[in-house]
């Protein structure tokens, strides 16, 4: 199998694996209850992901192919996997001079989480694949006071490489595609120097704890982890 970077024409594949993957997720069937009777609706939801990675400049789309002598190789080279690895820059700039005119996927992701066009987003009435209610619910609870812990403060303004979206075909899973995709993010961190920090399903920690990373456990009344994991290579 071969990893490289994504392209264009690889945006239709890699929404068809990320459905795949997704269709009995339970975070997808809470924010997505329609998907089973809108597939199609489902399928562009997840290509439009992938196109938002492709687009976003501080971003890379990597994909994984089939390649000739492949266990499930059908003459051409399919994707049977993606990672939209992203890097958060940080508050403190090397170079205070150069503007740049764009912002992490992170920090959008928080100011996101935290505002009510996560609603606006999410409850479009107009469409049936999202519920309102949903959307509503996971609105107030962004906006929680504990939410503000979901992220790690410990390296909150540091530059750091996070995966905003990873998926396996169900076919090929189980053939360390998904500990491909995520080795070639350390291997980038490791080359910058930079710590790595990213949410973690249950399906996931498992492989994310064998490659180095660990929970990250805050405090403040007993909360604990959320879901988050971080590995810190060179850093001091």
């Amino acid at each position: 199998m071969l990893i490289r970077n994504a392209t264009r024409e690889d945006i239709p594949a890699a929404g068809a694996v990320a459905a795949a993957a997704y269709i009995d997720d339970e975070q997808d069937a809470f924010m997505f209850p329609g998907r089973l009777k809108y597939p199609e609706r489902y399928l562009k939801t997840k290509e439009s992901i992938v196109r938002h990675g492709m687009d976003d400049p501080t971003a890379t789309v990597i994909v994984v192919v089939l390649e000739e002598g492949d266990e499930g190789w059908g003459g051409k080279p399919d994707i049977v996997g993606f990672c939209i690895w992203f890097r958060e820059d940080g508050d403190d700039k090397s170079d205070k001079t150069e503007v740049v005119e764009k912002k992490a996927l992170l920090s959008r992701i928080k100011s996101f989480m935290t505002d009510s066009e996560i609603y606006q987003y999410t409850s479009d009435l107009l469409d049936p694949l999202v519920s309102a209610q949903n959307a509503s619910i996971m609105a107030r609870t962004c906006r929680l006071p504990s939410s503000d812990n979901y992220f790690c403060p410990r390296i909150d303004d540091l530059p750091q490489y996070g995966i905003m979206d990873i998926a396996v075909d169900p076919a090929f899973q189980g053939r360390g595609i998904a500990r491909m995709l995520v080795e070639w993010g350390i291997n980038k961190a490791k080359e910058e120097g930079v710590p790595i920090e990213l949410s973690a399903t249950p399906a996931g920690s498992g492989l994310y704890a064998k490659l180095g990373f660990e929970r990250l456990v805050f405090g403040g009344g007993g909360r604990g982890w959320r879901g988050m994991m971080g590995r810190v290579d060179g850093i001091s």
